[in-house]
């Protein structure tokens, strides 16, 4: 029975991280076409993609599984307060891997700015501030 509980937990893990790297994937995407939207051809583009691509091999390491986009019918249903709380952990997720990297780096600073601005839309969607403990995961 202990394995049997071991191997149900580790499962359970497997999945929070996959579940997490994918909404990092996603919060990567959107920095990635926002920078190529600035300046296509910037260091700061090309760091985001190269970025991008570590997090995708990380999750096909993971899962074993290549990363696809979730459809529109899949984020049509959520809420508009369950997908700005998704956005922030995911913006949640990528502030603390910067900052772990290089916490004083422009990149960082940018991400965290973005993390600020998802919590006053949250705010502004649900008149509460937003509490990671308090949000209902998708």
């Amino acid at each position: 029975t202990n394995a049997v509980l071991q191997a149900t937990s580790e499962a359970a893990m497997d999945r929070v991280d996959s579940d997490s790297l994918f909404a990092e994937i996603e919060a990567q995407g959107n920095i990635v076409r926002d920078a190529k939207i600035k300046d296509a051809a910037s260091c700061a583009t090309k760091a985001a993609i190269a970025k991008l691509l570590e997090l995708k091999k990380e999750y096909y390491d993971k899962t074993g599984k290549e990363y696809k986009p979730r459809a529109a019918t899949d984020t049509a249903a959520a809420s508009p307060e369950e997908e700005i709380a998704a956005q922030i952990r995911a913006q949640e997720n990528l502030v603390r891997r910067l900052e772990e990297e290089a916490a004083r780096s422009n990149e960082a600073k940018v991400a965290l700015a973005k993390l600020l601005q998802l919590k006053k839309e949250y705010k502004a969607v649900t008149g509460c501030e937003y509490n990671a403990s308090s949000t209902v995961t998708a």
